[in-house]
C-alpha cells in the first residue's frame, strides 16, 4: 500500500489541486480531502508493516503515548474515508438525477 497508495494519492491530490478550472468546486475540494485522507491511512500502515518485520515486536506501539494517538488517528480516518466515499456517491446521484 505505501508504494503505490501514497504516491499515487499524492499525484492525484497534485492534479487537482493544480487543475486550470481556475476555481475550486465541491468535487474538486471533495477528490482533494478523499486523497488526502487515504494518503494518511496508507502513511499509517507503516508503523504496522516495520512491527510485522520485526517479528511482530511493539517498536512504535510499546510506548503509550503513541500507541493510543496512532489508534485515535486510524478510527478517524478511516471513518472520514467511508463519509466522504458516502458524500461523493450522493454527489454522483444528485449529478445524475439533475444533469447540467
Amino acid at each position: 500500500t505505501i508504494l503505490i497508495g501514497v504516491p499515487t494519492n499524492l499525484l492525484s491530490y497534485l492534479y487537482f489541486h493544480y487543475r486550470e478550472s481556475g476555481r475550486d468546486n465541491s468535487v474538486t475540494i471533495l477528490y482533494r480531502m478523499i486523497n488526502s485522507v487515504d494518503g494518511g491511512v496508507c502513511l499509517l500502515v507503516i508503523p504496522v508493516m516495520l512491527s510485522s518485520f520485526h517479528g511482530g515486536r511493539a517498536l512504535f506501539f510499546g510506548y503509550p503515548p503513541v500507541c493510543s494517538t496512532w489508534a485515535v488517528l486510524w478510527e478517524i480516518l478511516i471513518r472520514m474515508s467511508i463519509f466522504l466515499i458516502g458524500v461523493m456517491s450522493v454527489a454522483r446521484t444528485v449529478a445524475l438525477v439533475n444533469p447540467l
